[in-house]
């Protein structure tokens, strides 16, 4: 289901689509997998959904024929997603020309099953050398990796750093390092997971419709010429201290020069570049040459930009007496799958992933962790009643 609000919006979100899967918790189960974008204010922009039996490699290929089908492909096109080896596998056959990056976050959680160690200075070393823009700071973290733990080095090396590495990425993926915008989704409809299909398909609709409400006049009040959350970056970028010369060297604080390039829209730093914003050092120059910085942002930041993605409407679907059904339609007839219900009260909670962690349950009686007042059996000290004195 991919609906035509979407399809018009994608042109105006930046060219990065962040996939996932979601189990469904009705009677014939599947799953729900969901491609979504970032609008201009770094907002979840639901792209298109299909319900496929599993999460298998000839599931995910219809989908990303289907998704491509539907809004097509374009340049410069980057797809992040989770390990899945089915989704790898989709994207080199419907998408051979897309750059595919995986999620940061996952790759920590299975480094956090695997290593014990993975805590203190080896998640700081990681969260650097797939975070940093430049080759070389990525080198130094990943060398600091293999002091402390060579096997740990080794699996990240054989893990890909053009995948998961913002360094040695081959595309752009806009400071999107993480599939949290698919999995915010995933939490958004949780409830309506538990829904038939049919039931679910038309909570979609309606929530998308609700969304691009919301957004749309959300959009129409912005005073300012890029999106709430990039003017908010671009302020702090201006408000570092940083000094020009006259050929566009800027020099920061620690005496380290950044060449900056206005014309071509590169700094040394890679920030500039990569996130299509500019970077601290081109702030500076703007400032010392009395340049415009918006000049110098991508459109995919700009509250134009931003209105444009909701800017068609979703609209209601009235009466089912009321539909114009072909005949070609109305004679086919759709069995349910063939399921087998599997022992036991159906699970409703999903499975955590692999080093996901969750926040401890926590007595309300006695404040202790890891029950709850029901099955409480620690001794709980007697309030003291106050005691009221009488004058004689």
């Amino acid at each position: 289901m991919c609906l035509a609000a979407s399809k018009h919006g994608w042109p105006y979100c930046r060219p990065v689509i962040v996939v996932d899967g979601s189990a469904l918790k009705a009677r014939f189960g599947g799953m729900l997998l969901a491609a979504c974008g970032h609008d201009a204010n770094g907002s979840i922009f639901p792209l298109a959904f299909g319900i496929v039996p599993s999460e298998s490699n000839e599931s995910w290929k219809w989908f990303f024929e289907k998704l491509r089908d539907s809004i097509g492909t374009r340049e410069s096109l980057a797809i992040v997603a989770d390990r899945h080896k089915g989704i790898e596998y989709a994207v080199n056959h419907v998408y051979p020309d897309a750059a595919f990056g995986i999620c940061v976050q996952h790759l920590a959680a299975n480094l956090k099953t695997r290593y014990k160690d993975f805590k203190g200075p080896l998640k700081t070393y990681f969260d650097g050398a797939s975070r940093s823009y430049l080759l070389s700071e990525f080198h130094r973290h990943m060398e600091s990796i293999r002091g402390l733990n060579p096997d740990m080095h080794r699996y990240l090396v054989e893990a890909d750093p053009t995948k998961w590495s913002r360094a040695y990425f081959n595309g752009r993926r806009y400071a999107i390092m993480t599939t949290n915008i698919a999995e915010s989704f995933n939490n958004v409809d949780r409830k309506a997971r538990l829904m038939p299909v049919g039931f679910l398909v038309e909570w979609l609709r309606a929530l998308l419709q609700r969304w691009f409400v919301e957004r749309r006049e959300e959009a129409l009040k912005i005073t300012s010429k890029l999106a709430p959350k990039a003017e908010k970056l671009i302020r702090t970028h201006f408000s570092v201290g940083l000094s020009v010369t006259f050929e566009y060297a800027v020099t920061s604080n620690d005496s380290q020069i950044w060449i900056v390039d206005m014309s071509e829209r590169t700094c040394t730093c890679r920030r500039f570049q990569v996130d299509q914003i500019p970077c601290p050092h081109a702030m500076a120059v703007c400032n010392y040459r009395r340049i415009d910085p918006y000049n110098y942002c991508s459109n995919y930041y700009t509250k134009d930009y931003l209105y444009s993605c909701y800017a068609d409407v979703v609209h209601p679907i009235g009466s089912a007496e009321g539909w114009d059904v072909s005949e070609e339609v109305s004679l086919q007839i759709v069995n349910p799958p063939t399921t087998k219900r599997g022992p036991g009260r159906p699970r409703v909670r999903r499975i955590p992933s692999q080093g996901e962690e969750h926040e401890p349950i926590r007595c309300g009686r006695c404040n202790s962790y890891g029950h709850n007042r029901q099955t409480c059996t620690n001794s709980v000290p007697l309030r003291k009643r106050p005691t009221t004195r009488t004058d004689t």
